[in-house]
């Protein structure tokens, strides 16, 4: 009797841990982390120029960018990005480096939906970030200003956006 107990305890254990969440269509299994997509920022200057091609001279490296947020204590919150070189995706070539920003949906509550990028020693750029009904990024205002966004994105449901800096 006690195999029995322990076995359908088990089984349901198991049905209820992989039910299918709602939260990102198709529905996955309730054990998996559900991480909404981030964005990518195409960084350039006025002429179009890679600003973070290490082959233009004047290029950002990472170690340059910080990006963060700030609190509800007023204190800045360093945040995770990445810079990721220019890839081929099937058929598709994509020629930019980007910043990456993957945890942005997961943080617009802590930061009141505001984030902070600096290049270098040049004031910070305020990104306020919109996000649709499946958590996907859909408008990025940067100081106030809509950002262009990449007509076809490379990466389906990671929206690309171009930071023009001035």
């Amino acid at each position: 009797m006690k195999k029995i107990a322990i076995v359908s305890m088990i089984m349901f254990m198991a049905m209820m841990g992989c039910m299918k969440s709602e939260i990102v269509e198709p529905g996955i299994c309730a054990c998996s982390p559900v991480e909404p997509p981030g964005i990518s920022l195409v960084v350039q200057n006025e002429a179009g120029d890679d600003l973070l091609n290490e082959e233009m001279d004047d290029f950002y490296s990472k170690k340059e960018i910080a990006v963060f947020g700030v609190d509800k204590n007023g204190k800045q919150v360093d945040m995770v990005f990445s810079i990721r070189p220019p890839f081929t995706n099937e058929d598709i070539k994509f020629e930019y480096y980007t910043v990456v920003l993957p945890h942005v949906y997961g943080l617009k509550k802590d930061f009141d939906n505001k984030i902070f990028i600096r290049f270098g020693d040049n004031d910070p750029y305020e990104l306020k970030i919109s996000f649709d009904e499946k958590q996907i990024a859909n408008q990025l205002l940067i100081n106030d200003q809509k950002a262009a966004r990449l007509e076809e994105d490379v990466l389906k449901d990671w929206p690309m956006f171009t930071f023009v800096l001035k």
